[in-house]
């Protein structure tokens, strides 16, 4: 356990608020993999090495040299990571919770990636036959017709889904039950659906110190013999900032309880990384110091997590 600063006990979470302030939202993503399990070559394999049985696998890549699909998985997995980096976990069942707050952004961002991966599905199924083609030379003796799907069967293998719903609000549950068990059971919600956001919040929380703590570790005066740049700078990726830019995004849109300590290190966070940028950052030694000090100062008025 990693012991930071203790806020304040957060205030009691009114589940009108989440109800008003969030929704759930699922995505998923489809495609076809390219890959099949060759059988034959396996058993081969484990018979030519005097191996025991299903010690080895062979998977044929069917597609070895498709830039298309290529860019499909890619784009799926840019997706999922937008997906997770915009929201944040609600139940086991795939749906996560997303602010209204950041429903804007999210819905423009993961449109823009549907209607790409489907105009990327189209152009991959024009060329697919031929793409087919090309592979008997390369897989030489482990090509077989048989292994590659009709491009009809194949246009079901990709689909690019996205769904919301409503957070649903336990003082608007009408059953038909006596009082006292309808009490009980508005209860018995409430208590849920503060202990779904309350982990989400601590989902949220553990995000921003891994970032913090990597920020840290990158605006660092560098030790003799490490690897550093010109201006004497460690390694900094475009990642860092970017995904500070998106923490930022969940700081505020996330306080849907109107915490005022939750405000105070957004605010910190804000005054931070403005006008910060990644060349910034690699070219100024006295940036970098700046940073990191706001930085580690975020760190010890973090709440304490189970880390």
């Amino acid at each position: 356990m990693t012991n930071l600063a203790t806020l304040d006990q957060a205030p009691e979470i009114s589940t009108p608020s989440i109800s008003s302030s969030a929704m759930l939202v699922e995505h998923t993503c489809s495609k076809w993999t390219g890959r099949k399990k060759d059988k034959a070559a396996s058993t081969k394999v484990v018979a030519d090495n005097n191996a025991n049985k299903n010690t080895a696998t062979v998977n044929k890549v069917l597609l070895g040299d498709s830039p298309t699909l290529k860019a499909i998985h890619s784009l799926a997995g840019n997706a999922r990571n937008m997906h997770y980096a915009m929201t944040l976990p609600w139940n086991d069942l795939g749906h996560r919770m997303l602010t209204t707050q950041m429903y804007p952004r999210y819905h423009e961002v993961m449109t823009d990636m549907q209607n790409e991966f489907y105009r990327l599905k189209t152009e991959f199924l024009g060329v697919y036959d031929w793409e087919i083609g090309k592979e008997n030379a390369r897989l030489g003796d482990l090509w077989n017709a048989g292994d590659y799907p009709t491009t009809l069967s194949l246009h079901d293998k990709f689909e690019f889904r996205i769904s919301y719903e409503a957070i649903n609000d336990p003082n608007d549950f009408r059953v038909n039950v006596g009082e006292e068990q309808a009490a009980l059971l508005k209860e018995h919600m409430n208590k849920h659906h503060n202990a779904r956001f309350d982990g989400a919040m601590d989902n949220m929380w553990k995000r921003v110190h891994k970032l913090a703590v990597r920020m840290s570790e990158r605006l660092r005066v560098a030790e003799v013999g490490e690897k550093v740049s010109k201006t004497g700078a460690l390694p900094i990726h475009d990642s860092m900032v970017d995904e500070a830019m998106i923490i930022l995004d969940l700081l505020a849109a996330c306080n849907v309880t109107g915490d005022s300590q939750q405000e105070a290190i957004y605010k910190k966070f804000e005054d931070t990384m403005y006008g910060v940028t990644t060349d910034g950052l690699r070219m100024s030694s006295t940036l970098r110091a700046e940073t990191k000090a706001s930085i580690d100062d975020i760190i010890l008025n973090l709440p304490s997590l189970d880390l």
